[in-house]
């Protein structure tokens, strides 16, 4: 619990000072940012212009945990 607690600390005191200057694109484990805001956006700048796409959202923190590293 401790280990998670010092991450958690960094990662708040790292990420507004790094994040902005990440690109824009990435929505994937980002602040205030979601698969529905990546639509979003697609959206707003006509991306689809009546094409279909598919969106995958997938969490692989399960599979991660089973990688034999």
């Amino acid at each position: 619990m401790l280990d998670r607690l010092i991450q958690q600390a960094i990662a708040q005191v790292l990420t507004p000072l790094y994040d902005p200057t990440f690109s824009d694109h990435p929505y994937g484990f980002r602040p205030n940012r979601s698969a529905h805001g990546a639509i979003e956006k697609m959206a707003k700048e006509g991306k689809f212009k009546g094409r279909k796409y598919h969106v995958v959202d997938c969490d692989l923190k399960a599979f991660l945990d089973t990688v034999d590293h």
